[in-house]
């Protein structure tokens, strides 16, 4: 509230977690696990300071193209984030910014900045995005009944 009080209402309130698949972990667990000829798999969420370098790399990338403007047309006021882990381990963050020039007011205003569409295989079935979305949203718990 003390933020808000000085710098004005956030535009956006947008959280990013950290996908443990992504190509810059897997490409730090391969250089980590390769001792000779035999070949270990690790599981990524056990070491979390290989998970929090690249994510802290990612996430200060993102907050630079938003306060250039790349992603929503308009530069970043102020920015504010908070990073927590997430009881299953991730690393995550919750990101509150201003954009500046006029805020939407209107469903119609907010639509033009954001919108969030569900990957329906039908409409697009050459691409894989229902997987990846699938697997990295369903709880330990989930999977498990999958699998059984």
């Amino acid at each position: 509230m003390a933020i808000i009080s000085r710098k004005g209402n956030p535009t956006l309130f947008i959280t990013i977690t950290m996908n443990p698949k992504c190509a810059e972990v897997t490409q730090a667990m391969n250089d980590f696990v390769q001792q000779g000829d035999s070949t270990i798999r690790i599981d990524p969420l056990l070491h979390a300071p290989i998970l929090v370098r690249v994510f802290r790399a990612k996430l200060q990338k993102f907050e630079s193209l938003l306060r250039s403007g790349v992603f929503f047309g308009k530069k970043a006021v102020w920015i504010q984030r908070c990073c927590e882990f997430q009881k299953r381990g991730l690393i995550h963050a919750h990101i509150m910014l201003r954009l500046e020039g006029d805020q939407p007011i209107t469903p119609q205003d907010i639509d033009k900045l954001v919108c969030a569409r569900q990957w329906i295989p039908e409409l697009c079935p050459e691409g894989n995005n229902g997987g990846c979305v699938n697997e990295s949203t369903l709880c330990h718990a989930c999977k498990i009944r999958k699998l059984v």
